[in-house]
Parts: C-alpha cells; sequence; structure tokens
C-alpha cells in the first residue's frame, strides 16, 4: 500500500461510524495472504473498522465480504480503491449515480442476478466498470456483484473464458468486454428468462430461504431450471440441501418435473461421489415415481458401498409406501 493510498483511507475513515463492519475469508495461499494483508492495513489506519475474519474452506476463495451482496476476490489498489471505499461506507451512495428510471426498474427485480466483474490492477477503464456495477449492488439487494482480479485468480479466469479485462458477467450467460452501459446491462437484469439463470443466481434465491419460489417458477413455467441439477450435485452441503427442499417443494405440486429431474440426476450419478450418491436416491424416493423402482434396484444389484444401497433400499420404501 502506497502513502498516498494510506492517506485515502485515512481521510475516508474520519466519515465512518462505529458499526462499519467488514468480512475477510483467507486461505493459506499468495491470494488470501494478500487479502488477509491489506484487510490488516485497513484496520490499522482506521481503528474504527470491525473486520471479521474467517478461514476458507478448501473449495472457496480468499475474498472480502462487503455486505451480503457485494464481494471482492481482490486487492482494491490505486485506481480500484475509490470504488471500493464508496460501496463500504460513504456519504454519496453510489446507488444515486443511477438515474432514478434504473433505480426504479432494479427495486422491482426480485429474482437474484449474479454479476461477475474481472478485473486487473493494471487496466484503466476497470475501476468504471466496477463502479457502475456495484452502483447497481447498492441500489437493489436482488444484485450479487463479486469482483475478481484474473491475476490474482488466474483458475476461475480462465474457467469464465476471460481474455481481457474489464469483463462484466451476469448469470454466467451474458457478458460484456470491454465498455459496458448501465442500462443495456439493467434490462438484461429485468427482463431475464428465469429458466436461463445460472447456479450462482439459484443458489442466492436458497440462500434467502425462497426454495418454494424457486419451484413455483419452474412450475409456472412448466419446465425445469437447468441449473437446479448444478445444486443438486453440488459438493458444499448447504447448496445441496436448498436445492432439495426446492424439489420437494416441486415433487409435492408437480410430479412430472419432479420425475425429469430424477432421470437427470441418473445420467450424472456415476461421476459423483457416494454422499451425492446418497441424496439423489433419496429425490427418487421423494419423487412419488414408481417408474423409478428398475433404477433403483439397479443399485441395489450393483456393487456399491453399503451406504449407497441403503439410501437406495430407503428410496425403495418411500415409494412403495407412497404408491400402495
Amino acid at each position: 500500500m502506497t502513502p498516498e493510498e494510506e492517506k485515502i483511507i485515512s481521510r475516508w475513515g474520519e466519515g465512518i461510524g462505529d458499526d462499519t463492519l467488514l468480512g475477510v475469508v483467507w486461505k493459506e495461499d499468495e491470494a488470501g495472504r494478500k487479502i488477509r494483508s491489506f484487510c490488516r492495513d485497513l484496520m490499522r489506519l482506521v481503528p474504527r473498522l470491525h473486520i471479521e475474519e474467517e478461514e476458507g474452506s478448501a473449495e472457496s476463495m480468499p475474498e472480502i465480504r462487503i455486505r451480503d451482496n457485494v464481494r471482492y476476490a481482490a486487492v482494491p489498489e490505486e485506481r480500484e480503491l475509490e470504488p471500493f471505499l464508496r460501496i463500504l461506507h460513504s456519504a454519496d451512495p453510489l446507488a444515486s449515480d443511477l438515474p432514478p428510471p434504473l433505480r426504479e426498474r432494479l427495486q422491482q427485480v426480485d429474482v437474484p442476478a449474479s454479476i461477475r466483474v474481472y478485473i486487473s490492477p493494471q487496466c484503466p477503464f476497470c475501476p468504471h466498470a466496477v463502479m457502475r456495477c456495484l452502483a447497481l449492488a447498492d441500489a437493489s439487494a436482488s444484485c450479487h456483484v463479486l469482483v475478481i482480479d484474473g491475476t490474482l485468480f488466474p483458475e476461475p479466469a480462465e474457467q469464465d473464458g476471460i481474455r481481457s479485462v474489464p469483463t462484466v458477467i451476469l448469470d454466467r450467460a451474458f457478458r460484456w468486454t470491454g465498455s459496458v452501459q448501465t442500462e443495456e446491462l439493467v434490462n438484461m437484469i429485468a427482463h431475464r428468462d428465469p429458466s436461463e439463470l445460472g447456479p450462482e443466481s439459484l443458489e442466492q434465491m436458497l440462500h434467502q430461504g425462497r426454495a418454494e419460489d424457486l419451484a413455483t417458477m419452474m412450475i409456472e413455467r412448466g419446465k425445469v431450471f437447468p441449473a437446479l441439477l448444478d445444486l443438486l450435485v453440488s459438493g458444499k452441503w448447504p447448496v445441496r440441501l436448498g436445492a432439495m427442499v426446492a424439489f420437494e417443494h416441486l415433487a409435492e405440486s408437480r410430479a412430472g418435473l419432479a420425475s425429469q429431474v430424477c432421470l437427470s440426476l441418473w445420467d450424472l450419478f456415476a461421476r459423483v461421489d457416494d454422499t451425492i450418491k446418497g441424496d439423489i436416491l433419496y429425490l427418487f424416493g421423494e419423487s412419488g415415481d414408481p417408474s423409478l423402482l428398475p433404477l433403483l434396484a439397479s443399485v441395489l444389484d450393483a456393487p456399491y458401498p453399503h451406504e449407497v444401497k441403503e439410501a437406495a433400499r430407503d428410496a425403495v420404501k418411500s415409494l412403495s409406501e407412497q404408491t400402495s
């Protein structure tokens, strides 16, 4: 951190309250140490700032959590410092940068929008893209923004096909590279087809306790959202659990859609670990579809571990009780 950056942070810190809170998820790797060091510098320069540290899990990225819908997998330096400090605390909220009609449109959106902003420290255009996306998160809790330094996190950048920055990705389906027009981004958020939502957006709905709403959206459209399958085989148990609750609501109201989910999960069955296999078989039992019994019998006849076969037996029993 440069002396000039320290001065900017110290001046900013004079205006914050004692309730300003920041979270940091760290790991013992290069990115984690850099993020943790930056946050400790913040705490040194602004003693009134409260920082809660949490050691990340194996699959998590080190990140700074500013609020429920704003995270940084980056160290905001130089020109990136201004948008970071403004979204953390400012007398001039970022939402005020948006024209009133766009703010009103965003406030009507209740389906979470997952926005990834890829940056690099040397990029002169990245702070503008970050500022625009953070303004959306400031205006609507439904907009979830993750700022990622692609040089600090090359693996997710490669997975997302990042070739240049800034790149903004909405729901893993729509992307803008270079200049992004705020109105175009807001219009896309407001008019998305929910069936095309990515796993991150559905995960946000589940995190908000809206599993039944997700099931209702699928029922109203008469189709299974493909991203639900990703969540049902997620390696994160809380994510899987939320998706399973959505499935149970689906099975209660539209058995045919629940059966479609089961058949799609069967295609993935051989590729997931035994714990997830057990959860898939549990869903078979909750589906109420007796046509799945031959698939369960094939599990019982195959050399699967005891716990997988036990889950298959429980599913057979559940289906038998529902159809007797």
